[in-house]
């Protein structure tokens, strides 16, 4: 979302004033006329965004089961561009192979939610456009989640589930925090006076309207997942959640009022 009142316009949120772009989004095009100068990454950016760029097809990014060329990696990069699914996916494996590899942590003491799962918890808007009977189920959720969660046995020894959600093609995380029995919202929307002073209930509580029902977004989400786990994990261990509180942490990093780079938060 691009820091400003919610719709259902494409948009994305940006990143902080102090953050290294790396790759990711600039104000403005590079100039081509001194790539020496550019660190690396701003060097391959600059030369993929060249009119009649060589490496449009060329295979750039391969981590585990993904791979990305050149118009992949334009399509989230360009200036302007929201963030395709792919990359955050890209960053879910890159974190959990971390975790397991250079942090000495069990992989099962968080577990993250693929793009997969996403995208079958929140359906009626990714796939069904929002249609307000269409008919929704739980199957595609259950098989996802079935196919990524560790075992019930394993599952004992997690404690938190982080769930990268889109809406409105806004990219935010929630955290089932099983310690502290609560749903952490980390946004990079700068709710507040730069936004007409929009609040963050605006976006995460929106109403929803499911086979003539409305119900609040947030909830909606956070019950299809603690359901669905409960019949793919039923002895785990992991406590239902659907009722927990959400808590929205005003101390995250915020986008830049205007940009569209909340993906790379």
């Amino acid at each position: 979302m691009a820091g400003q009142q919610f719709s259902d316009r494409d948009g994305g949120s940006s990143e902080t004033n102090g953050r290294d772009h790396s790759l990711g989004q600039v104000d403005k095009e590079p100039n081509t006329s001194n790539l020496e100068d550019l660190l690396p990454s701003r060097r391959l950016r600059a030369l993929l965004l060249v009119a009649d760029s060589p490496f449009m097809s060329v295979l750039l990014m391969i981590f585990g089961s993904g791979v990305a060329n050149g118009k992949d990696i334009v399509r989230s990069f360009s200036v302007g561009k929201d963030l395709e699914d792919m990359f955050v996916q890209f960053a879910i494996e890159c974190i959990k192979y971390d975790d397991r590899t250079k942090r000495s942590l069990s992989h099962v003491t968080r577990v993250i939610v693929d793009m997969f799962t996403m995208r079958a918890l929140n359906a009626e808007h990714l796939h069904l456009k929002d249609d307000p009977d269409a008919d929704f189920t739980s199957h595609r959720i259950e098989k996802s989640l079935d196919r990524m969660l560790p075992c019930s046995e394993a599952m004992k020894n997690t404690q938190m589930i982080l769930v990268p959600m889109l809406q409105h093609n806004h990219w935010v995380l929630y955290v089932v925090n099983r310690i502290m029995k609560c749903i952490h919202i980390i946004d990079s929307n700068p709710y507040g006076n730069e936004t007409n002073f929009t609040r963050w209930q605006d976006f995460h509580q929106q109403a929803v309207t499911i086979r003539g029902k409305s119900v609040r977004f947030n909830k909606l989400m956070m019950n299809r997942l603690t359901s669905a786990l409960q019949r793919v994990r039923p002895n785990s261990g992991f406590p239902k959640f659907g009722n927990w509180e959400f808590k929205f942490e005003h101390e995250a990093p915020r986008m830049k009022y205007g940009s569209n780079d909340c993906g790379f938060f």
